[in-house]
């Protein structure tokens, strides 16, 4: 992007933190609809320590990818280390839900295909409710029920919607 030609809210949607916030988003959601559909074995309490937890340093995320070479396998790796920070010793982690059943591909083609307005933690914390009152039981699912809360943020959905048909 060319700064002079952008307008600063346009320009933060391609920043990487942006991006990192997204996807942060992104694996929280899809924790709580796991939680929410009670299949996988990642428990309410489990996903709201995630919600609660869940945060990134951007450049210790920058550190991580350098030996990794991984832009996703970093991100986790940064946000898991956050979650599981306060976890008692020999309590299970719970960033073990974190990118459960997904694929990197699944993230960045979510984050790339329209999900990228900022969320309001009214919105996040009903829709995991919605999405199992749908009777959706799979991680693609899951991943259109993340894609379908663009709308509910008046993002542009065009591209996003049909990636997830």
């Amino acid at each position: 992007m060319i700064d002079r030609y952008t307008r600063p809210e346009m320009g933060n949607i391609f920043e990487l933190e942006h991006k990192y916030e997204v996807w942060q988003e992104i694996e929280v959601l899809a924790c709580e609809a796991h939680a929410e559909l009670g299949e996988s074995g990642i428990t309410r309490e489990e996903a709201k320590w995630i919600r609660d937890h869940a945060k990134f340093n951007k450049a210790e995320v920058d550190e991580i990818e350098a030996v990794t070479n991984h832009d996703v396998i970093a991100f986790l790796t940064n946000m898991g280390s956050y979650i599981d920070a306060d976890v008692p010793e020999g309590e299970p982690k719970p960033s073990r839900w974190v990118h459960y059943g997904m694929t990197s591909s699944d993230l960045a083609k979510k984050r790339l295909s329209g999900l990228t307005c900022p969320r309001t933690s009214s919105a996040a914390s009903t829709s995991a409710i919605s999405f199992a009152q749908m009777g959706c039981n799979s991680v693609q699912a899951i991943l259109k029920w993340v894609a379908s809360l663009a709308e509910s943020f008046s993002c542009a959905t065009t591209h996003l919607l049909s990636a997830t048909k």
